[in-house]
């Protein structure tokens, strides 16, 4: 049985037909930081207003081993050492966030429910009512219909991409499905190999072919990052002070700025910081 959405002062979570959940009036108890859910299948994109202090972070991108759920679950962990309450929504029906984190140990296990396409607009909403701060969507590859409806109810979207020939040719679909949603995007570079200048000159043919946002920072193919979630920990966890816990910080501290975060975790207006 999956364990329910965490329990807020607006009530506790119970299921909805198909897998979601609703708040429920109940006693109110400690909000954790952190929320897991897996949605299982696609559905016509359902607009959500959600609460204006929430910030919906998604992770795209249409081509199997990008590094989508790697970079979801570290960012995730990285927000919650910086003191936000985040929810991770894991819209892959493989659920390798899910499985992650119930993986971790009980005591630093995070709330998680599964949960169909149908509810993610739903869930949302709960989240923002349950004063969640920053929503992280994992999503499937090969899915358009589920990638679309991520990206239009995200305020941000980042599409994962190694810097390798079959990557940069594919990253194009994705792209196109994200602009049609009007949704602010840009690439991140993931699992660059170390010592050479693929990353930069990935980046230059990106910039240059399809004149999209490409990220300043780069995330690098260490060993940490792969290691430390074997056994549910993020690579804070395992290697905090670490070059690749440094990369996961960089980025975060990007992609808080694009979403409009301060440093207090207020919202602020966004400032793009993007390669030239």
């Amino acid at each position: 049985m999956a364990r329910l959405w965490p329990r807020a002062a607006v009530g506790l979570a119970a299921p909805l037909n198909g897998g979601g959940f609703f708040l429920t009036e109940r006693p109110a108890l400690r909000l954790p930081r952190i929320a897991a859910v897996c949605i299982t299948r696609s559905h016509p994109v359902i607009l959500c207003e959600c609460g204006k202090g929430m910030k919906k972070l998604a992770i795209v991108s249409q081509k199997g081993g990008s590094g989508k759920t790697t970079l979801a679950v570290h960012l995730a962990v990285c927000a919650f050492l910086r003191g936000l309450r985040v929810a991770l929504i894991d819209i892959d029906p493989q659920g390798s966030a899910y499985d992650w984190n119930e993986s971790r140990p009980d005591d630093d296990k995070l709330a998680g429910v599964k949960s169909t396409a149908a509810a993610l607009a739903a869930n949302l909403h709960k989240a923002a009512a349950a004063d969640i701060d920053l929503a992280i969507i994992d999503t499937s590859p090969h899915a358009n219909a589920e990638a679309a409806i991520a990206a239009q109810l995200a305020d941000f979207v980042l599409i994962p991409c190694r810097p390798a020939r079959f990557d940069l040719k594919a990253v194009a679909p994705t792209v196109a499905t994200v602009q049609q949603t009007r949704t602010p995007f840009a690439i991140v570079l993931n699992a660059a190999p170390h010592g050479f200048r693929i990353a930069a000159e990935a980046r230059t043919a990106l910039m240059n072919n399809s004149g999209v946002a490409v990220l300043a920072e780069v995330v690098h193919q260490y060993a940490a990052l792969a290691h430390a979630v074997i056994d549910g920990r993020s690579v804070h966890e395992y290697e905090p002070d670490g070059k690749a816990a440094d990369e996961i910080d960089a980025l975060y501290n990007n992609i808080t700025r694009l979403l409009g975060f301060s440093e207090n975790g207020k919202t602020r207006r966004a400032e793009t910081r993007v390669t030239a």
